[in-house]
């Protein structure tokens, strides 16, 4: 199997996820700077295994199939794709002795999370594995490369000019957009105290510093912007949030999820 550490890192995968997966424990990771989405349909593992090849699925084996079927499909995927990095989680498999089946009969490599034990216990295992399995490579934060249909933008002051613009890509941390005011003037470690952007609706204010700028072929500039703010605790999630939706959303039409 490939051990080198992946540039974007790896995307999290969860199939049929409860209520706590979904709720909780997918909130936890997104917050750790995991890259999560949940898929309802067991027959699209193989297509997106194809598609991205580093992805570590976790089957819930309470939902989707019965117990006996999921067997059956575990065998055959990993017949089928020998290096699947595969999680099993579930509420009601919960003795060592079927858990010991799952791991070592079928090779299953990331972990079987029992959620019985609670959240707190499913939390601390899954950040472990993740974290064994090199889920985040060398990327720190998850990223997202905005697209027109997003609905997203921001403004800000300089002096008296009240400045639009554009948003190309945005992580918890950070911003790269493009100024629509050709007049603006903004300089490398400029602080920028008052930015609202707006992600689907939802209005953010948080504070930046200019970490560089680019002209570009169309005359706009390109700025590179580093959040900066006292409440971005807030602020982060908010845009967690967004990132979190904006990728499954994409994730669904590549795919053609319901």
């Amino acid at each position: 199997m490939e051990t080198k550490k992946s540039n974007q890192g790896k995307k999290i995968i969860f199939v049929y996820p409860p209520e706590v997966v979904k709720q909780q424990l997918m909130v936890v990771l997104s917050e750790n700077e995991f890259e999560v989405y949940s898929l309802r349909d067991q027959k699209k593992v193989r297509q997106i295994a194809s598609a991205y090849g580093e992805s570590i699925f976790f089957l819930n084996l309470d939902d989707g199939l019965k117990e006996d079927m999921w067997e059956q499909f575990i065998q055959k995927i990993k017949l089928e794709i020998a290096d699947l990095q595969l999680g099993l989680l579930s509420f009601n498999v919960s003795s060592p002795e079927q858990i010991q089946h799952y791991v070592l009969d079928y090779g299953v490599n990331c972990g079987f999370i029992q959620l019985k034990q609670g959240a707190k216990a499913a939390e601390e295992m899954l950040l472990k594995t993740l974290q064994v399995n090199e889920a985040k490579g060398r990327r720190k934060y998850v990223r997202y490369s905005c697209r027109e249909s997003d609905q997203v933008s921001l403004n800000f002051k300089v002096g008296d000019s009240f400045i639009k613009g554009a948003i190309e890509d945005i992580s918890s941390v950070g911003m790269a957009c493009r100024i629509l005011s050709p007049q603006v003037s903004l300089v490398k470690n400029q602080m920028v105290p008052d930015i609202q952007l707006k992600l689907r609706g939802t209005l953010i204010h948080t504070g930046g510093v200019v970490l560089g700028q680019r002209n570009m072929p169309d005359g706009t500039l390109k700025f590179v912007i580093l959040f900066t703010d006292d409440k971005l605790h807030k602020s982060k999630n908010q845009i967690r949030s967004f990132i979190h939706f904006s990728l499954q959303k994409k994730f669904n039409e590549e795919f053609k999820l319901d």
